[in-house]
């Protein structure tokens, strides 16, 4: 693959950024006229037609886009009239975070919520446990090794948005969890946190950007 910058021109971004903006609800009726049909017609494979779009297709969508313009670590610009991979994510995950039950459905089977993080291009170890009131903001940018437990009421949240001189930057970077860290509940772990393996993490604890320890320390 070239490793020359792949610019999309901006009257291409000015009809995809319009599918963007209402991707949330044209998935979301999409559904519903799934549902319909599987109850007025009596073709119950509907249902499961519109069980597979919700969850599957704003994954697939966001491999795609991330294939063709990658989202790079570190801080963007946001510019109105240029695509931002983070921004383009951050629509696809639009529907989980309007109807939040959808996802902690996700926790009813074991290790389902952890493959599907995985869909989405996060790496997950095998035996990870996540409490089903674990909140990921950007579900593509996670990084957990074998047997960790995240406990109740975390917050994990890859990016952030901030403005410089006028302008608005957002600064996007995995979240790290090494193998064998237990996560007490309600902690907060921001952007580029990185966790050594074989950790215990107090409840309540806040990472700030680029942390590995609590309560903002960093390791340089």
């Amino acid at each position: 693959m070239s490793n020359k910058k792949r610019v999309m021109s901006r009257g291409v971004y000015r009809v995809l950024k319009f599918f963007l903006i209402y991707y949330a609800l044209l998935l979301a009726l999409s559904c519903g006229a799934l549902v319909y049909m599987a109850i007025t017609q009596a073709r119950p494979w509907y249902l499961g037609l519109a069980i597979a779009l919700v969850y599957l297709l704003p994954p697939l969508t966001h491999r795609f886009m991330d294939s063709l313009y990658p989202q790079r670590q570190g801080a963007t610009l946001i510019d109105p009239e240029e695509y931002n991979p983070w921004i383009n994510s951050f629509r696809l995950q639009k529907i989980f975070t309007i109807c939040p039950q959808l996802e902690r459905l996700l926790f009813l089977a074991p290790g389902l919520y952890a493959a599907w993080l995985r869909l989405w291009g996060s790496k997950v170890g095998k035996n990870v446990y996540l409490l089903p009131g674990v909140e990921i903001v950007d579900r593509a940018n996670v990084n957990f090794g074998d047997f960790v437990f995240i406990g109740n009421k975390t917050y994990i949240s890859p990016h952030v948005v901030m403005t410089k001189n006028g302008k608005t930057y957002v600064y996007v970077k995995d979240v790290i969890i090494g193998k064998g860290t237990f996560i007490g509940a309600f902690c907060t772990l921001g952007p580029g946190t990185k966790i050594p393996p074989l950790q215990s993490i107090p409840a309540g604890s806040y990472f700030t950007l680029n942390s590995s320890e609590p309560d903002g320390s960093r390791k340089t």
